[in-house]
């Protein structure tokens, strides 16, 4: 009970931190409640085939100042099928309440009317407005569609697309003229009367000729669900879920049949984020540890940090769920009309997939570190000297600043030289080789030097959550395969569910080396151009993108929200032509 009551004050007290930049004026209500938060995703179509992909902009908004949220740190996107059944889960990374991903629509997604949802877990608590939801249409023309799904097309009695003009006051969308031919350069501008720093997303997409659903615009949502009162707030005693204040939440729980499993220590490590930490477990062996750091891999080890490591077992929590149970869907149909339509777009798409090579999004990857890599006193690199295969030999040799000693019969362990001048035996040092925490020493002690690349020191007493250590010794292996060498097994190696990927996307440019104006790379793009991380300042902001070899009628859509939290959504239509 002292543990959750430890969880409890924490997570008050860090909600408290989260609210802080409000004014005394908005924070005078919020004594005894919390803000909730709700979601609005931009996304780029209602309408999509196989082969094509959702882009997505995550917005969590804070209800009780209805500016942009810095409560949750993880959003979740999913897309739902009829059946409820999830067809993708993503989990992405917030800053100042925002986030963005993507979705490739694979070859085997049935046809069919889906869901968008976004929210965060903090979202939970709401009593209503648990989540954002969205509709969209997805064909597959290249798996057999119901025919009972075709209808007559004197059932299409009010066609209706996507498109619907938007404007907002104060801004103006402005395109310097309407029609232009394929491959031209389309500069746009976004001006303001006023010089308000706002943050936004900018989707280019051709207007479907197929019956689809509306695409709902911030200013739709700002006055169906934000402006709503009665959830601005939740009351402590209504807190059922806590958000992620500081980033993902990962949680899990000791078991066993014969040891105690209360105020166990666990040693947890995601090397590709150099995140490492030692936390105890509840009086119910649970634990949860915060992640903040961006990572690379998704994998994750989990060890007890105890002499005794046998007959426990150490399972994580399954990622957090929402009830789908109140959402409904409309029935799927396809006009006779729209036929031809469909094996026309689909025909376009597997032309310009083919050539998929020259528009590739990349993946921003960040270094990983760890949380003293600046802090270093020694650092070898070992084939600066004569290699050793046995890691004592090495030691004596090379490491003249630490040494292994044995603790009893084929029991060895690791020390330090301190200032004094010698070794203290008392504490251990932190042993992390490839990112790694490491209790037990023989497993380096028995492990092939010729294997490790660095070795590196601190040497003054480190302290990792309520442990203490004398100093730390940071091995790193050649390739990086210490766990693979040792076996995840022994280490116990766990799959993360991944935060999405950092992505730069690629806007094509016929200005490239690959793409030219009188090339012969076919470019049929539906999807002009997208970005998701746009900062307007000052009262002109000018942008630019540039056509493919598709024709037909295009709209920009602006989507976002002011410093003030008031909402900016335009749109402005344009036509492509042949030359």
């Amino acid at each position: 009970m002292k543990f959750k009551k430890i969880i409890l004050v924490t997570s008050f007290a860090l909600l408290a931190i989260c609210l802080s930049a409000q004014t005394n004026t908005e924070m005078s209500p919020l004594k005894k409640d919390f803000p909730t938060e709700s979601v609005y995703v931009h996304y780029n179509s209602t309408l999509l085939f196989s082969g094509e992909t959702l882009y997505y902009k995550f917005y969590s908004l804070n209800n009780f100042s209805n500016k942009l949220s810095n409560i949750s740190k993880v959003g979740y996107i999913e897309l739902i099928d009829k059946n409820k059944q999830t067809v993708f889960k993503h989990k992405i990374r917030l800053n100042n309440g925002q986030g963005l991903g993507d979705f490739l629509l694979p070859s085997d997604i049935i046809s069919g009317n889906y869901k968008l949802i976004g929210y965060t877990a903090w979202m939970s608590n709401n009593q209503e407005n648990k989540f954002f939801d969205a509709d969209l249409k997805i064909i597959n023309p290249y798996k057999s569609i119901n025919e009972a799904t075709i209808k007559n097309d004197s059932l299409n009695i009010k066609p209706k697309g996507e498109f619907r003009p938007n404007s907002t006051e104060n801004f103006e969308l402005k395109l310097q003229k309407r029609v232009y031919r394929v491959r031209d350069e389309v500069p746009f501008s976004v001006v303001s009367d006023e010089k308000l720093d706002s943050d936004i997303s900018i989707s280019v997409h051709k207007i479907n000729n197929i019956k689809s659903p509306s695409l709902q615009s911030i200013k739709t949502f700002r006055e169906e669900q934000a402006n709503n009162v009665e959830y601005k707030t939740v009351s402590k005693e209504k807190i059922k879920v806590f958000p992620e204040i500081r980033g993902e939440i990962v949680r899990g729980t000791l078991k066993s049949g014969t040891q105690e499993v209360v105020n166990k220590k666990i040693a947890l490590s995601i090397p590709s984020g150099g995140l490492i930490n030692i936390i105890k477990t509840d009086s119910e062996g649970r634990f949860s540890l915060n992640v903040n750091q961006y990572y690379n891999s998704n994998e994750l080890y989990a060890k007890v940090f105890d002499e005794n490591t046998d007959n426990y077992n150490i399972e994580l929590e399954p990622l957090f769920k929402i009830d789908f149970k109140e959402v409904n869907f409309e029935e799927f149909r396809i006009f006779e009309s729209e036929v031809p339509k469909i094996l026309e777009r689909s025909i376009l798409n597997q032309i310009d997939n083919a050539y998929l090579f020259t528009k590739t999004d990349s993946i921003i990857k960040k270094k990983p570190y760890l949380p003293f890599d600046k802090s270093y006193d020694l650092v070898y690199d070992l084939d600066d000297y004569n290699r050793f295969s046995d890691m004592s030999e090495t030691f004596i040799e090379i490491i003249n600043q630490a040494q292994i000693y044995e603790v009893s019969n084929d029991d060895f362990q690791f020390a330090i030289l301190n200032n004094k001048g010698s070794f203290d035996k008392s504490i251990p040092p932190l042993l992390v080789i490839d990112g790694i925490i490491v209790k037990n020493a023989n497993l380096l002690v028995n492990y092939n030097a010729k294997s490790i690349k660095t070795i590196k020191i601190i040497k003054d007493k480190y302290f990792l959550g309520s442990d203490i250590f004398n100093g730390v010794i940071v091995f790193q292996t050649i390739n990086n395969d210490f766990s693979r060498k040792v076996g995840d097994y022994v280490l116990n190696k766990f799959e993360l569910y991944d935060l999405e990927k950092i992505k730069h996307y690629k806007n094509v440019s016929y200005k490239g080396s690959l793409l030219t104006l009188k090339n012969k790379i076919p470019d049929y793009r539906r999807q002009l151009y997208w970005n998701a991380r746009v900062k307007l300042s000052g009262n002109t902001n000018n942008f630019t993108f540039y056509t493919s070899d598709n024709t037909g009628e295009f709209e920009i859509r602006v989507e976002g929200f002011t410093e003030r939290g008031e909402p900016v959504s335009l749109s402005s239509t344009f036509t492509v032509i042949e030359e």
